[in-house]
């Protein structure tokens, strides 16, 4: 992607609301995805198949959402990247016979954790939101200093 960021938000505040807003709904769909319901299969798969397509799915939709269909494309890639990751580390819990250590709400919650983590949780950076978001009042204060 450019250097041009297509999202813009006027102040932090108003950011970090619809961002706060976007996890949450990100929150509701890891719990409807089934996790709870077919924890039982996690323990061979990592991630059902239909697991990983309700969340990708619907993360895709709430990232078109939060970007107002902006960057579909960027939606697209960040989607299937953030869900390759996902994949990744339960595939890891597999392999190393550590899945059947967490309940299904733990597992959740690190599937969630990690999404968040890969968008922006403000512990790091780069995040993948700062490659479509632009706000404005944030630069006002650089060029202040």
């Amino acid at each position: 992607m450019s250097e041009e960021r297509p999202v813009v938000f006027n102040t932090d505040i108003e950011y970090r609301t619809k961002r706060d807003e976007l996890y949450n709904k990100i929150h509701q769909i890891i719990y409807n995805s089934n996790i709870i319901n077919k924890y039982n299969y996690m323990d061979d798969y990592g991630i059902t198949l239909r697991q990983q397509n309700d969340i990708y799915y619907e993360l895709n939709i709430a990232l078109k959402e939060f970007t107002q269909n902006k960057c579909d494309d960027w939606c697209d890639k960040t989607t299937f990247y953030i869900m390759s990751g996902v994949e990744g580390f339960l595939n890891a819990l597999v392999k190393i016979n550590k899945i059947e250590e967490f309940n299904a709400e733990e597992l959740a919650e690190m599937i969630y954790n990690s999404i968040v983590y890969q968008l922006g949780d403000d512990e790091h950076s780069p995040d993948l939101l700062e490659e479509v978001v632009k706000i404005i009042d944030n630069e006002d204060e650089q060029e202040d200093n």
